[in-house]
Order: C-alpha cells, then structure tokens, then sequence
C-alpha cells in the first residue's frame, strides 16, 4: 500500500505543476528534483533510491495526460490555456488523493497514549492562540522543498 501512496503523491505533485511550464508535459526540473529529494528522503538516501525517484517522477510526469489523450481527450489548447488533458489528469490526481486520505482516516487505527495523565495535562495547556502561533511558526520554519511545492 506504501507504494500505491507514493504514486499517487508523485501523480499528485506531477499534476499540480505548472502545465504550461515551456511545453506540454515539460514539468519544471526544480519540481522533478525536489520530488527526488522528498522521495529520497522517505526511502532512504542511497544510490538505489536516487535512480527509482527519478524515474518513477518521469514516468508519473507524462503518464495521466498520455493516457487521457489516447481516450480522445484533446491535449492542445490555445496559447495560455491548459489542455484539457491536463486539467482532467489534475482532477483525477486530486480525487486519488482524497480517496487516499480517507481510505488511511478509515482504516487507521488510533491508539491512546500510554500515559493518559501526561497527555491530558498536555492538552489541558493547549490554547486557541498557542495553536495559531505553533501554525505560523511552522509555516515560517517550512523546509525549502516544501516551500517550494507549496
């Protein structure tokens, strides 16, 4: 199932990038090395990893909008305007997504703390505002990779 989720991460992150970068299906080459570097990062940081990243955000990058062309989806569109291809791979991505999420909120158990006392003191110290600035201060601190996909 790992894998199954990390296609469709990388179908997600390859539709979402810009599609009229400089061409049908030519993704910007910093997005496709910070999807190396994310996929890198979650399957370790070795020779064998770099080579089945790089392939699979080639791959992934040209694969949803080929196939939809070949169902009759037009993959040309007016200078400025991205192709249908594009916008329907994009939308299928998102809908992979969600189905993702909610097979994993469905599906994934949730165990209690081990220490029960120390988690409600915990949470009896959270507040309204300590949420907004623990969100912000996390967005300030964002990884540049993820600002990047952001």
């Amino acid at each position: 199932m790992c894998r199954i989720g990390r296609l469709l991460g990388g179908l997600m992150l390859a539709c979402t990038a810009p599609a009229a970068a400089a061409g049908f299906n030519d993704y910007p080459t910093a997005i496709r090395s910070d999807y190396v570097f994310a996929c890198m990062k979650a399957n370790g940081e070795n020779r064998q990893s770099l080579e089945q990243c790089s392939c699979s955000i080639d791959v992934v990058a040209s694969l949803l909008p080929t196939i939809l062309t070949k169902f009759g989806v037009a993959n040309e569109a007016a200078s400025g305007i991205v192709p249908n291809s594009v916008k329907y791979a994009y939308y299928l991505g998102a809908a992979a997504f969600l189905l993702c999420v909610l097979y994993t909120v469905f599906t994934t158990t949730e165990y209690p703390p081990e220490d029960m006392a120390a988690f409600e003191r915990e949470k009896s110290r959270v507040t309204l505002w300590g949420g907004i600035k623990e969100t912000f201060t996390g967005v300030l601190h964002m990884p540049k990779v993820m600002k990047q996909l952001a």
